[in-house]
């Protein structure tokens, strides 16, 4: 039987996340430069602008920010470093990402349902609630730097990490369970194709988010 705590395993376990975190990090940076037409279209004025775009261009950079500090917190072992200011803002912009997601996937969902104050504003309570965990969470976690090893947790509270985490499931699959409602029910006789795109990028959102928590 594997010994998860003996530190030759720990030390895999700790190498084959690097190993992941700089693959995933790739695979972002290569989706974002794929995707920069869609920015030059608004510089341009090619496409036009609306506000729930502010929740989805916060998302795409904060979620690219906080990779690339991550990285930077798992290689640099010379070069000392704040590390306790370095973790608050991977925190903040992982954990802001993650509400904003969840809020862009609403937006989308109070549309379909044309503003209906039963959807809009229990759904708005329960993104208020969602952050508040995530405002909680961002100083859950601190760190300091070692001599020839780097950045190091000192300590933090998972508690507000699997609260985060668990609301954030829910919530994702109360909305999209609306969604799919609005998509497979109400609309049944004259299915909306914007309704069937939205259902579609909600539901691998929802197990993107599952698989990488």
């Amino acid at each position: 039987m594997v010994d998860w705590q003996s530190p030759a395993t720990l030390q895999k376990n700790a190498a084959s996340f690097t190993n992941l975190l700089h693959a995933l990090l790739g695979v972002y940076v290569w989706e974002w430069a794929n995707t920069l037409d869609f920015e030059w279209a608004l510089i341009t004025g090619k496409q036009k602008f609306s506000w729930p775009l502010i929740f989805s261009f916060y998302c795409r950079y904060s979620m690219l920010g906080g990779l690339i500090g991550f990285t930077i917190s798992l290689n640099e072992t010379t070069l000392k470093m704040n590390c306790d200011v370095l973790y608050r803002i991977m925190q903040f912009l992982g954990n802001t990402a993650l509400g904003a997601a969840s809020i862009n996937l609403s937006i989308r969902t109070m549309a379909i349902y044309k503003d209906n104050k039963y959807i809009v504003y229990p759904l708005i309570a329960v993104i208020l609630g969602h952050w508040g965990i995530i405002i909680k969470s961002i100083t859950n976690v601190n760190a300091a730097w070692v001599d020839s090893v780097g950045c190091t947790t000192t300590s933090s509270d998972p508690k507000f990490f699997i609260a985060m985490y668990a609301y954030t499931m829910v919530f994702d699959f109360i909305v999209l369970c609306l969604l799919a409602y609005k998509l497979r029910v109400t609309n049944r006789g004259n299915k909306s194709q914007i309704a069937h795109t939205m259902f579609v990028d909600g539901l691998g959102y929802f197990f993107m988010a599952y698989i990488f928590p």
